[in-house]
């Protein structure tokens, strides 16, 4: 069994929640954004995921996220993008793990404790990669 804690909670638990989106090739950071709020949960805001994707790296630490990031003419990441189906899944499950810890650490900065956690490769392969994504989907069918 895996188990990642940030402070009491155990991370590797709330990643487990099983997410399912409407089905899109694509995802503006305005439709993700919306789908978040619709939620209840953080990230409601175009910025909001800017910040996280880009100056927090929240997702670049994760391969196969990073994988599917387009790349301009010289090989470097675009600064701005729209999402896959598969990012915008990963996506919504770290906004459902970082708003649980919101409520559980006050004050805490947990961004930081977050991002770590998702560069373990243990916690991307049972929980983030694109095949756990393709199984969810098919669960879900």
């Amino acid at each position: 069994m895996i188990t990642e804690m940030v402070g009491n909670t155990d991370i590797s638990k709330l990643l487990s929640h099983s997410v399912t989106l409407p089905p899109r090739q694509r995802w503006s950071r305005r439709a993700l954004a919306r789908h978040l709020k619709s939620l209840g949960l953080l990230g409601a805001d175009y910025h909001t995921l800017d910040a996280w994707e880009r100056d927090r790296k929240l997702f670049r630490g994760i391969k196969d996220f990073r994988r599917e990031i387009p790349l301009d003419e010289k090989g470097n990441y675009l600064e701005s993008f729209a999402f896959t189906a598969y990012q915008a899944w990963v996506i919504v499950k770290v906004a459902y793990v970082l708003t649980s810890l919101r409520d559980d650490l006050r004050g805490c900065k947990y961004l930081p404790l977050v991002a770590r956690t998702l560069t373990n490769k243990e916690i991307q392969k049972h929980f983030l990669s694109r095949d756990i994504w393709l199984y969810e989907i098919s669960e879900a069918a």
